[in-house]
C-alpha cells in the first residue's frame, strides 16, 4: 500500500519483480495450477508449521510437480474460460521469475521456457 505520492513513480514491474523472487518457482506452478482448477486451497502437502528445508516424514519426495499440458487442458475441459482468465498473468510472472530468482538452477530455467512454449501453444489453439 502506497501512503505517499513519490516522485519520480516507481517502475512498472516492481511488484512482479518482488513477487517473484519471494514465491519462486515451485509456488509459481502450484499458483498457476490452482488458478486454473479455481480452487483457492493449495494442493502443497506442505504442513503450515513445518520448517522450510527440513523433510518431512510424510513427504514422499521432495520434487514439486510442475505444470504439465495435462492440467492446462484439464482445465479448460471443465471451463474455457479459465485458461484465458490466467492467461494474463502467466507471461509477466514468468519473465520475473526467469529475471529476478537467482536461485534457479539451469534445468529450472530450461523446464520454465519450455513450459513457456507450452503455453504460447494452447493460448494459439484454445483461444481459437
Amino acid at each position: 500500500m502506497q501512503r505517499v505520492e513519490v516522485t519520480p513513480g516507481l517502475e512498472a514491474g516492481r511488484d512482479i519483480a518482488a513477487l517473484a523472487r519471494h514465491m519462486g518457482l515451485r509456488a509459481f506452478h502450484e499458483w498457476m495450477r490452482t488458478r486454473l482448477n479455481g480452487d483457492v486451497r493449495s494442493s502443497d502437502p506442505t504442513q503450515w508449521d513445518e520448517e522450510p528445508g527440513k523433510s518431512s516424514r510424510n513427504r514422499k519426495s521432495v520434487i514439486h510437480d510442475g505444470l504439465t499440458l495435462e492440467d492446462i487442458l484439464s482445465a479448460w475441459a471443465r471451463d474455457p474460460e479459465a485458461f484465458s482468465r490466467v492467461d494474463r498473468h502467466f507471461g509477466p510472472y514468468v519473465d520475473a521469475i526467469l529475471a529476478h530468482d537467482q536461485t534457479l538452477s539451469e534445468a529450472d530455467r530450461a523446464d520454465l521456457h519450455e513450459l513457456a512454449k507450452i503455453w504460447a501453444m494452447a493460448r494459439e489453439r484454445l483461444a481459437s
